[in-house]
């Protein structure tokens, strides 16, 4: 399983005493370790280079798993960052064979100043090309990318990778490597469980971040200040009625969080990273685990709050209208920070997995992007779920492929409401679907205003209607192989 960046207090380790077995080693240095015995409070034995050594970690492991750590520092208590986690047992992802250290990577650079990205970064990429002299080509969310390794990989492999050099001579440390699904399908079942949709956590935050708040409970200032954070770089529905406010939008929606780092040498030079909603999630979650060793969901007399449910958006899944959520009240402040932890961490779990969907398939490099946005409204947050596809099929030519974009919203006094437009050589249809007539009604009236806006955009507009219901289903539908896959 893949750690994410911000979760760092989740992925610490601390160990016992000096462990002079590991002093020869450098900061930044990647190792796989074993799991060889767990006690109570976070406690464990490691297995690394061959040492055994003790530690501590608020990360659940169990005896026998394997992960892949980095050195953060070393000296009186030297401490470790869990970069990945795979299973006991029978694992699906494996560190190459017979390698200790993982074998790095070394990427081509681009154009010049184009920057790199963040040492510690992790991420997924596909082997689309691999040569004998170990030249490679891959396909991660973050683009397209050249390199040279000495390591034996092959074209259809998905590795996991860790960032450990930037600037001039970018290189990237290769933690673990499968065939096929074999990475995404262990990711998939630890975020799918975890995962919540946005309404309650907007509900919450909303009512905190609101001057007479309910409750009007005094929360950590770190906690006060990632709430505000978030909240403040949220992206207006007004903003995104325009085509540049809605771009911003969808690029701050966190699915592009790895790939705008990636194009930096440093996160800090991209002043929009700060705002983007993923990095917000971080920052939340990293406040509520400070000086605490708890993990989302381990908080002892902390009630999960009943969250209304999203099914998660795997690829080929149905499009979600989700309606605001009411606000859940608390007794205490350490149920409030329990709840809100879990919340976060499930909308996080949910955009990892909006990621995984995008990441491109052996046989199938199409895009398709599922966006969740929280558009704030006055002083509520509404959710518009919007996806992205291309038809794989017919011309070869760019311009002649269609686009395909749904839209799926519950709005105040309208209730659910689906969208679809295609898009082919500069020529536009929309089909409108809304549950309550009187909306459909609304709808149906404002169409030749629409129509007259498409067309001033310089679109050929075709057919153009609203009716009342839910949209038919998509023909061939089923439950997505992944999800079926992991129920079995």
């Amino acid at each position: 399983m893949e750690l994410d960046s911000a979760n760092k207090a989740l992925a610490q380790i601390r160990l016992e005493g000096r462990a002079p077995d590991l002093q020869s080693l450098k900061i930044g240095q990647v190792l796989n370790a074993t799991v060889i015995q767990t006690r109570n409070a976070g406690e464990v034995t490691l297995r690394i280079n061959g040492v055994d050594v003790q530690a501590k970690t608020p990360q659940p492991l169990t005896a026998g798993q394997q992960i892949t750590v980095r050195i953060t520092s070393l000296g009186r208590t030297p401490s470790l960052e869990i970069v990945s986690t795979g299973t006991t047992g029978t694992t699906t992802s494996r560190a190459l064979p017979g390698v200790t250290t993982p074998p790095l990577i070394m990427l081509a650079t681009g154009k010049p100043g184009s920057g790199t990205f963040a040492i510690g970064q992790r991420f997924l990429a596909l082997v689309t090309a691999a040569q004998d002299d170990g030249a490679l080509h891959l396909q991660t969310t973050a683009g397209r990318l050249t390199g040279r390794t000495s390591a034996s990989l092959t074209t259809g492999q998905l590795l996991e990778l860790i960032a450990v050099r930037a600037g001039k001579l970018p290189a990237v440390a290769v933690t673990h490597v499968s065939d096929g699904p074999e990475i995404i399908n262990p990711l998939l079942r630890a975020a799918l469980p975890r995962q919540q949709g946005l309404p309650l956590l907007m509900a919450i935050l909303t009512s905190l971040r609101a001057p007479c708040g309910n409750p009007p409970m005094s929360l950590p200032s770190a906690v006060q200040e990632a709430i505000q954070n978030l909240m403040r770089n949220l992206s207006g529905s007004k903003d995104a009625s325009s085509a540049q406010g809605l771009k911003s939008a969808m690029l701050n929606s966190g699915m592009f969080l790895e790939s705008r780092m990636f194009g930096q040498s440093s996160p800090a030079t991209d002043s929009g990273i700060g705002s983007d909603f993923k990095s917000g999630l971080f920052r939340l979650i990293e406040a509520l685990l400070r000086g605490s060793l708890s993990a989302p969901g381990q908080f002892t007399g902390t009630p999960r709050t009943a969250a209304p449910h999203a099914a998660p958006p795997l690829r080929g899944s149905v499009m979600q209208a989700q309606a605001r959520a009411a606000p859940a009240m608390f007794s205490t402040v350490d149920e409030l920070l329990g709840v809100l932890l879990q919340q976060a961490d499930g909308v996080l779990a949910r955009l990892q997995i909006s990621q995984l969907a995008a990441l491109p398939a052996q046989d199938q490099a199409q895009p398709y992007l599922t966006f969740e946005l929280p558009l704030r409204h006055g002083n509520q947050v509404d959710v518009i779920q919007l996806r992205i596809t291309r038809d794989a099929t017919g011309s070869q030519d760019e311009a002649a492929r269609q686009w395909t974009i749904h839209i799926a919203f519950d709005l105040e006094h309208l209730g659910p409401v689906h969208a679809r437009l295609t898009l082919q050589n500069r020529h536009i249809s929309t089909m409108f679907w809304a549950e309550q007539p009187r909306t459909a009604d609304l709808f149906e009236r404002h169409l030749a205003e629409l129509q007259g806006k498409l067309a001033s955009a310089g679109l050929t507009v075709g057919a153009m209607r609203c009716q009342t219901g839910k949209p038919p289903p998509v023909p061939g539908h089923r439950t997505p192989e992944l999800l079926r896959n992991l129920e079995a």
